[in-house]
C-alpha cells in the first residue's frame, strides 16, 4: 500500500533535514529538491478531488482505495501544497465523515464509513495518535 501518511512524514523530515543541514552549513538544497519531488508526486499519486481527500493506493491493483481515514487528511502538514487542497482537506476535515463534536478529536476512520465502529480504538470515534 501507498500511504498519504507515511509520504507527508517523509517530506517533512525531509525538511528537517534541509533545515538542520542549513544550520550546519551544510548543502540543504538536495533535501529541498527531494522533499518538492515527494509532495508533486503525492499529490499526482494519492489526491482523490472527488472526495476531497488522499487515498491510499493499493498497489498490487494500483488504484485507490475507497475507504476514508486520518491518513488521507495528514498530508495538511506538507508545506506549501495548493491552497486548494488545503481548502479541500479542511472542508473534509469539518464535514460529516470526520468532525466528531462529542469528543473534538479527529476520528481513525470514517465516521459515516462501512467499517466504522463507535466501540473500537481503530475505526472509531477517535485515534489518539493523530489528535
Amino acid at each position: 500500500m501507498e500511504d498519504p501518511c507515511f509520504n507527508a512524514l517523509l517530506i517533512v523530515s525531509e525538511l528537517a533535514l534541509a533545515e538542520m543541514a542549513g544550520e550546519l552549513d551544510s548543502a540543504s538544497a538536495p533535501h529541498t529538491a527531494r522533499a518538492a519531488r515527494l509532495a508533486r508526486r503525492l499529490v499526482l499519486r494519492l489526491w482523490d478531488d472527488t472526495s476531497g481527500l488522499f487515498r491510499v493506493r493499493d498497489l498490487a491493483t494500483h488504484p485507490l482505495v475507497d475507504e476514508r481515514s486520518v491518513t488521507g487528511l495528514v498530508p495538511l502538514a506538507v508545506p506549501h501544497l495548493s491552497r486548494d487542497i488545503v481548502r479541500r482537506l479542511h472542508g473534509t476535515l469539518d464535514g460529516p465523515h470526520f468532525k466528531a463534536p462529542a469528543t473534538h478529536l479527529i476520528p481513525g476512520y470514517d465516521l459515516t464509513g462501512p467499517a466504522f465502529d463507535p466501540h473500537r480504538y481503530w475505526r472509531g470515534p477517535a485515534c489518539v495518535d493523530t489528535a
